[in-house]
């Protein structure tokens, strides 16, 4: 992210796949993150979770967060559209991600 300019200090938060037990599509891999974030009293409402596959969009979307699907040839903005996902919730550069953030409704210090 910081090669696209991306200032990771807006992030409260950053998990990798190896910190949790459950795996997507489990919303249950996201208990740790919302558990984080609540002691810091940040909502879900809050919380973006920034994902390149369906599996992410479900289990984020499961666990009642914010989706914005990253549209790097893992799958077509069609195939996020058909599980459910606004199009307007997908960017082809993570450098869009703060405009995208803003349309919705997060700070970005989310």
């Amino acid at each position: 992210m910081e090669k696209c300019g991306i200032d990771l200090e807006m992030f409260d938060y950053i998990e990798a796949n190896d910190q949790n037990r459950y795996s997507k599509p489990d919303p249950r891999v996201f208990d740790n993150l919302k558990k984080k974030l609540t002691e810091k009293d940040i909502g879900l409402e809050e919380i973006v979770y920034v994902g390149d596959a369906i599996y992410d969009y479900l289990s984020a979307s499961g666990a009642g967060l914010h989706f914005i699907a990253f549209l790097n040839g893992a799958y077509s903005k069609e195939e996020f559209m058909e599980e459910g996902l606004d199009e307007k919730l997908t960017v082809e550069k993570l450098s869009d991600l703060p405009q995208i953030l803003d349309k919705i409704g997060v700070e970005e210090t989310a």
